[in-house]
Parts: C-alpha cells; structure tokens; sequence
C-alpha cells in the first residue's frame, strides 16, 4: 500500500511475484503517478464515462478483492460500450475487449464463493458468446470447478459440460484431470475415467528415462551434488504417488494390508523426507498401528526437525492422537520460536496446551490467534478454555462476541432471528453454570 503525504490512498500492489526488477518497475510505475487508483479516480471524477478509466479503476478494486466495487465498474464498462469497441487490455499476451474482459468478471462472479446462489450459466453464455477469446480457456476451467464442486448438477448434466470441455482442450492433461475429479465423486462412469487416466499419463507423466539421463549429463560434468538432486527428485515424486494411492486405499476400506505395504516401500524410497515419513505416520494410525506411527515419526524423529511447518505437522498429528504430547509440545513451541506469526502453529500449540490442563498458557496462545484471525473457530476454542477455568463471565463475552460477528454473517431476519435464539440460550447456560458456581 503507498499512501499520499495526507494518508489517502495512491495504490497497492497485492503479493510479490519475482523477479525483483518487475516489481521494482510497479513501485517506480505507481511513485511516477502512472494509473495509480488515486489518479484514475480523479480522471474518472473529471471525465465519468471514460471507458478506459473506469476498465483500469474495476481491475484496481479486483486485485485487492473488494469484488463488489469492481463489478459496480464491470457494469458501467458494459452500459458504455456494450459493443465492444472502446478498448482492450492484455490478457495473457492477447488482446482482449474491455466488454469482454468486464463480461468475463461479472459471469465469475455468479460462481464465487461470494455469490449468494451460484450461478453457472453466465458464463456458459460467456464460452457460447466467445469461443475463440484467450480467457475462454480460464472460463472453462472455472465451470469446471463449479461442476465438480456442486454435487447438485446431475451427472448427466456434468457429462455433457465435460464432453464439451475435452472436444475444445484434448492435449491438455489438467482438462482430462478435472473430468476424473468428477468422476470420481460420480463413481461413474469408471472406465470413461480409466481411459481419460492413460491419455493423462502419456500427456503429462514425465519419462523417468529423462531423469535418469539428466542425471547422468550431470554426473559427466563432475556435478555429482546435482546427479543426487535430480535422482531425488524422481524418487520422492514417486514415493509421493504411492503414499497417495495407500491414502486412496485405506479411505476406500479396501486391500488395507498391501495399501500399508505400499506406504512402506514409499518410505524406504525416501526415508529422510518429513512429509512423506509424517502420511506414513498417519497411516499407521489410520490402520491400527499407533506403536509404528512411534517407531518412525516419533521424539527421535523430531529432534531432527528444523523446518517450522514440519515441526508443526508433527505437532498436529500426534495432538489430533492426543499421543505423546510432550514431544508434540516441544516441537510446537519450536516451530512457534521460529514462526510466531502463523496461525496454524498456534492453533496446534493452544491445543495441546488445552489438552494438558495448561489453561494459562492455553489461554495466550488463544488470545493470540484470535487477534490475528477473530473467527467463530477461535473464539469457540477461547469460550471451551474460560469454561474449564470456570470463567464463566469472560465466557459471556466471548459468545457475545460470537453473536456478533454471526449476526454480522446473515442478511434475512429470519436468519438474525434463529442466531440470536441459539447464541442467547448459550449465554443463558453460562449464567446458569456461573450462579451454580457461587
């Protein structure tokens, strides 16, 4: 964010993308005053029905996600230039119409997370409207995800949106890759998907003969550090897939003693590697093996652990066992050392805090994880650490904190209605438990 000398806003720039220079060219951009959102509000204030300022001012309000705002300004490019003739912007190296692009967004938008019912055909209008644009890829790939995470469209339905997508995308592994997904959830039809899974592969699967010669080359220049990185690399990207299918397996409740077996072979592939030592970990458990679990991933594992999001993984899986948490303790407070700041570590070290009766500790770590993120999650974990305080004034407040923000969720007064009852019951039993307790 840069800000002008009186603190009102010049511009932003949302995440860092290497390398440097580029991003060194956006500050220079934004310092010279060239299409910041300060001086193209002050253009669009001179000149309203400028279709260029108010095409830039839109992406300006998307890229810091203040979404309704920027479809505000998508729907004026449209009523301005509903033809398409006024502009275009770049779009992947292509150019492409303002309308279009503006189409684009708010046809999105019918499908977001944000939209209050999703909405596909919009932009079923948008692939039929412009077949040939460089987004309609993107459009595709977003409907897909739509398709496949609304269980709701009939399979039928679904099939026919990807026939569609892999008639317009056949060498592209991912489009073959989303049809599976759905499949998969369908559990029907398998053998389209077993077919759709060996085009995949032949697309997309790298020769591991090309490692191995790539390894070789390397290993000629006397560069036998990188030989073993590249060997590594093919190794672990294996072990990988084969901890992957053990996952399937045991989820599937199938073949669960050959799944084990698999997950082992993965693990002597790449036995210094955390991440796959912790799934194999997790399936030991998973299968009734809780003393291999131990064996492989437990304190003697730990102490090797540096990195803060492994020691956190292993934190988290031995907390969710509500298994050796002395160790899992220790490696928390570790990764908290090195990482005070993410949320993850500290919702797993107030955890464990919780779990062995260390409520005042339990209670910082929640304290501060609830003032980076003040969500309904953390502040259930504050209420369930003053209830075994039997704290129960500090209780109250943080369920009429709750309230709040849920009211703050809903929009009908039915919706209002029905959350004030529940959470008022809530406070209701807290002052009951509170007067008990005198």
């Amino acid at each position: 964010m840069v800000l002008d000398a009186d603190g009102s806003e010049v511009d932003w720039i949302v995440g860092y993308r290497p390398p440097p220079e580029k991003f060194h060219e956006k500050i220079e951009r934004i310092l010279s005053g060239v299409d910041t959102f300060k001086s193209l509000s002050i253009s669009n204030s001179k000149n309203p029905k400028d279709v260029a300022t108010i095409f830039k001012l839109a992406r300006k309000y998307a890229d810091r996600g203040a979404y309704d705002k920027a479809l505000e300004k998508f729907k004026e490019v449209i009523v301005l230039d509903p033809e398409g003739k006024l502009g275009t912007t770049d779009y992947s190296g292509e150019k492409v119409l303002y309308t279009q692009y503006a189409e684009f967004a708010i046809a999105s938008a019918a499908i977001s997370f944000e939209a209050m019912k999703q909405d596909p055909e919009p932009l079923r209008a948008f692939v039929k409207k412009y077949p040939t644009s460089a987004i309609v890829k993107v459009a595709y790939s977003r409907l897909s995800s739509n398709y496949y995470q609304d269980s709701a469209i009939p399979k039928e339905i679904a099939t026919q949106f990807y026939e569609e997508y892999y008639r317009r995308f056949p060498l592209d592994p991912s489009v073959l890759s989303d049809w599976m997904d759905r499949i998969l959830l369908d559990k029907d039809p398998v053998a389209r998907g077993i077919e759709l899974a060996e085009n995949a592969i032949e697309l997309a699967e790298p020769d591991p003969s090309l490692f191995l010669k790539l390894a070789r080359l390397y290993k000629l220049t006397g560069d036998s550090g990188k030989a073993k990185e590249i060997i590594n690399r093919l190794t672990y990207s294996y072990s990988f897939k084969l901890v992957n299918y053990a996952n399937f397996c045991i989820q599937q409740k199938t073949d669960i003693d050959n799944a084990v077996a698999i997950a082992e072979q993965a693990l002597r592939n790449a036995p210094e590697n955390a991440r796959i030592t912790q799934i194999v970990a997790d399936i030991y458990i998973k299968t009734g093996r809780s003393d291999k679990a131990l064996a492989i991933y437990g304190p003697a594992f730990a102490m090797k652990l540096t990195d803060a999001v492994e020691l956190n993984y292993y934190a988290s899986l031995w907390n969710r066992q509500n298994q050796n948490l002395e160790s899992a303790l220790e490696a928390a407070k570790k990764a908290n050392e090195q990482a005070p700041n993410s949320l993850f570590g500290l919702e797993v070290l107030a955890s464990i805090y919780e779990k062995q009766k260390n409520y005042d500790e339990a209670l910082k770590v929640a304290k501060k994880a609830n003032e980076r993120a003040p969500t309904l999650y953390h502040l259930g974990v504050l209420r369930s650490i003053y209830e075994k305080q039997e704290n129960y004034d500090e209780a109250i407040k943080v369920v009429e904190k709750a309230r709040e923000l849920s009211l703050a969720r809903v929009t009908s007064e039915a919706q209002k209605k029905e959350v004030e009852e529940n959470y008022n019951k809530q406070i209701d039993q807290l002052k009951k438990m509170a007067q008990k307790k005198k």
